[in-house]
């Protein structure tokens, strides 16, 4: 194939927390989370007047606290990241090709060849890189410069079917606006 791409990336605190709340929320633990506090929530709206007080109270803070409690501990746990995390201090330097993703930050260099890549994910802003089922690389769509796409379907030469998990349509919609964005940005 013989091409090659690319490209600087940042993560922000904002993609961070989309990324924890994409992979929090589109799980079935996730949703029994928001389910449960919702059951209790009503609950305690429908039992007001008909049980003890204290029932109803302790039932509404049960549910209020399921409802915003992993939501808040999930941005106050990206804040901290992003102040910690090198990786998200700088930005990394991104080189795709037929051996794999090398990827630099500073002085330091490593390729992760396409056979030890887990899966490669699109949630809507960001191409997610997972080595193993938990740990991923974040790369915010814009900072593919169009790329993405090509970026696709070169993991898709790679990586078998079930690996690459992008909606290429969603994908290139997403990538055409940021891509028009930038350069609107540009000739201001």
């Amino acid at each position: 194939m013989n091409s090659v791409i690319e490209f600087d990336s940042k993560v922000t605190q904002k993609d961070l927390i989309r990324f924890k709340f994409y992979h929090k929320y589109h799980t079935v633990s996730g949703m029994a989370e928001i389910l449960l506090a919702l059951i209790l929530i009503v609950l305690s709206v429908i039992s007001a007047g008909k049980v003890n007080v204290s029932y109803t109270l302790m039932v509404g803070v049960f549910g209020v606290f399921f409802l915003v409690f992993p939501s808040a501990d999930m941005i106050l746990r990206a804040k901290r990241q992003m102040q910690s995390v090198v990786t998200f201090k700088e930005k990394v330097h991104y080189r795709i090709d037929d051996s794999g993703i090398t990827v630099s930050l500073g002085d330091v260099t490593e390729t992760l060849s396409w056979d030890k890549i887990y899966k490669i994910k699109f949630d809507g802003r960001s191409i997610d890189v997972y080595m193993t089922t938990v740990n991923a690389n974040i790369i915010p769509v814009r900072d593919f410069n169009g790329k993405a796409v090509d970026f696709v379907n070169m993991a898709k030469d790679h990586l078998k079917a079930f690996q690459v998990k992008v909606n290429t349509d969603k994908l290139a919609a997403v990538s055409y606006t940021h891509l028009r964005a930038h350069e609107t940005r540009s000739n201001l």
